[in-house]
Formats: structure tokens, sequence, C-alpha cells
């Protein structure tokens, strides 16, 4: 009964050492005033990772920007680590951001600008903007490609989602909110 138990699990195994994956075992840490982790009040930003740990689901219950007044710009980084199989990988990173404006009174623009950096590898960034002068809800998903070589025991790197949100208006008369909601990055990766 033994014998059986380990070669049902044994595929399973080698599956996901053939794959790129986060690392669910460092903590994620997040860094900037869109996200604050200890501020009395404010409901900390959450990831949470699907089962095989090929996505993750970030929640920011407060990464917003207000015109006018205070933190009209806020940055968000998000550290994660990726476990990648020995050898040459291609990695298709697909990240869907989620969130939307209100209140935008006309001259008020908001941006939403994210890199994601996925270090060792090749091209290892790649950043997006967007920009906002009216009301909506936005869904933006980005797409790039890395490839990295990994030795055996180096297989832990680090990746980093860093994103801004930003607003601007001409005068404090004007109004505009800019806020994100959430992000999923999946992760998806073949041999080369």
């Amino acid at each position: 009964m033994k014998f059986t138990l380990l070669a049902t699990l044994l595929p399973a195994t080698a599956f996901a050492q053939s794959q790129a994956v986060f690392d669910r075992a460092t903590p994620v840490r997040f860094e900037g005033a869109g996200c604050p982790t200890s501020s009395p009040g404010i409901p900390p930003p959450t990831a949470t990772f699907t089962p095989d740990n090929r996505a993750v689901t970030i929640n920011y219950p407060a990464y917003n920007v207000t015109w006018p007044g205070p933190g009209q710009d806020k940055p968000c980084n998000v550290f994660f680590n990726i476990l990648w199989p020995t050898g040459c990988t291609n990695l298709a990173v697909s990240p869907t951001n989620q969130g939307q404006t209100s209140n935008f009174s006309s001259g008020v623009r908001g941006t939403f600008r994210r890199t994601y950096d996925v270090q060792e590898a090749r091209p290892g960034q790649a950043t997006f903007n967007n920009s906002f002068t009216t009301n909506q809800p936005f869904r933006f998903g980005d797409r790039f490609v890395v490839r990295r070589t990994t030795a055996a025991g180096q297989n832990v790197r680090p990746f980093v989602f860093r994103s801004r949100l930003t607003l601007e208006g001409q005068n404090n008369a004007q109004t505009g909110n800019l806020r994100l909601n959430f992000t999923t990055i999946s992760l998806s990766s073949t041999s080369c």
C-alpha cells in the first residue's frame, strides 16, 4: 500500500518542479504609502495564492489617491519570490489590475503606472501606464515574457511589483478619486 501511494504522489511532485511558481514559504512584503501595513484604522493589503502557486491576488483595501488633498501620489511595492525550475525557462507573466475612478471633474487627470521586475531574468522588467480623465471602472490585463537559465541550487529569485497612483488637478475646486482594488498575477512557464 505504501508503494502505491508513493507512485501516485511522484508524478505530481515532478510536475510541480518543472514549473515556475510563487514561493509561498517566503512572506509577501508590502512597502509604500499606497499599501500601509500598520496604520491605525486602515486594513493592510493581503496576498492570496492559488493552490498550485501559479497565481496570486493582492487585495488593496485602501490604495487610492484623492484630489484635492494630501497624498495625490502614492506608490506601493509588493515583494515576492519565484521558484524557478533548473535549466532554461520561458516565463509568461500575466497580471490583471482592477479599480475605478470617481468624482472626476473637468481638468483632473489620473495615472496608474506599474512595473513588474523579474530579477535576474531577461528582459527582466516591463512597465505599463494608463491615464484617466473621466469616471470609469478599469481592468487592465498586462502580459510579458522573460527568460532565465537557472543552475541547481539557485532556484529562488525575487519578483517585485511596483505600482504608483497619481492625481493632478489645476485648482482645489476640482475633485477626483483613483482607486486600485486588486491585482492578480498569473505565471505560466515552458522550458526553452
